[in-house]
């Protein structure tokens, strides 16, 4: 036997009838069926005589560094990104990869799909990345995810123009206190869902956000949140700065960086180690009854200044 089909993750497209946002800085984008068996073995015999497959979850958990794009499509609670696409460019043997305009590319379709944000990762000098995940939904009609072996993607060119790193972060309302030798960041919206299928259909026919619960670690260096630990969080500020292609970074005030704002919760320090001793800080987030069904407990700015107050 010898290979003869070899293909590459090209990219991801949401609202690709629409308004395309299209997603090619990829760390991932594992296209997952999750088949389900039903498998009948007798009494007494020794192996399964009936095997049947019982529907599927399918789902595409994605990476990204294309932050500051996630962060607008999806926000805190997740959107509806139909029809999205994940394509697969065909590499040819003894060549290479063959070219956009051909039509012998794969792509998948989710008709119906739903995508929303678990975390966002970052440190000192290392590049961030949101995770989240695509969730196909059936429409009774097609299949949940459709198959096209033929397929051009000249429209979809490469892009890699979002690059994010740590930047500063800093509490409180007046005179804010910035936080020194931070590193390890992990924003995590801890976000539930509900999805639903009902008369053995295929997948699901039902998806949509149901709670999210975010909380902000990080370690720092810093033995001032020793006297932080079990108070209350008071305009809690990260900033993802945005790298300048052939350049370095955007300055502070240049409206190219990314703001996470929390300003109710508590302050937790779950460990202190290391050489030098580091502090394992993580801020809950919580909303606040005041504010009725206007608030969020974690709240965004994309392409904004450095603000630390």
């Amino acid at each position: 036997m010898s290979v003869s089909d070899v293909s590459l993750l090209h990219a991801v497209v949401t609202l690709a009838d629409t308004s395309p946002v299209k997603y090619t800085q990829l760390e991932s984008a594992d296209l997952e069926f999750n088949d389900q068996l039903i498998s009948h073995i007798a009494a007494g015999d020794t192996h399964p005589r009936f095997v049947a497959k019982n529907g599927s979850e399918p789902g595409i958990p994605i990476g990204t560094q294309q932050v500051a794009a996630f962060l607008s499509q999806c926000g805190n609670m997740g959107a509806n990104v139909s029809p999205a696409d994940i394509y697969y460019r065909k590499v040819s043997n003894l060549t290479g990869r063959v070219a956009h305009g051909t039509t012998e590319h794969i792509r998948f379709r989710a008709t119906l799909a739903r995508m929303y944000l678990d975390s966002i990762s970052a440190g000192n000098r290392q590049e961030a990345v949101a995770s989240g995940r695509i969730v196909p939904v059936a429409d009774g009609t097609n299949a949940v995810l459709i198959r096209s072996g033929s397929v051009a993607i000249t429209t979809i060119t490469p892009t890699t123009a979002e690059g994010f790193v740590l930047g500063p972060i800093s509490y409180g309302t007046s005179s804010a206190a910035k936080l020194q030798g931070c590193d390890g960041l992990d924003v995590s919206l801890n976000a539930s869902q509900m999805e639903f299928g009902d008369e053995s259909e295929e997948a699901i026919t039902f998806a949509a956000g149901d709670t999210i619960a975010p909380t902000v670690s990080f370690t720092t260096t810093d033995v001032s949140v020793d006297a932080l630990r079990g108070t209350p969080v008071e305009n809690f500020r990260v900033h993802l700065l945005r790298k300048k292609d052939e350049n370095d970074t955007y300055g502070d005030g240049e409206s190219q960086h990314i703001r996470c704002t929390i300003t109710k919760g508590v302050w937790l320090v779950q460990r202190i180690a290391g050489r030098p001793a580091a502090r394992q800080v993580t801020v809950v987030a919580s909303g606040d009854d005041a504010n009725g069904f206007s608030d969020a407990p974690i709240a965004w700015a994309v392409n904004a200044a450095v603000a630390l107050e």
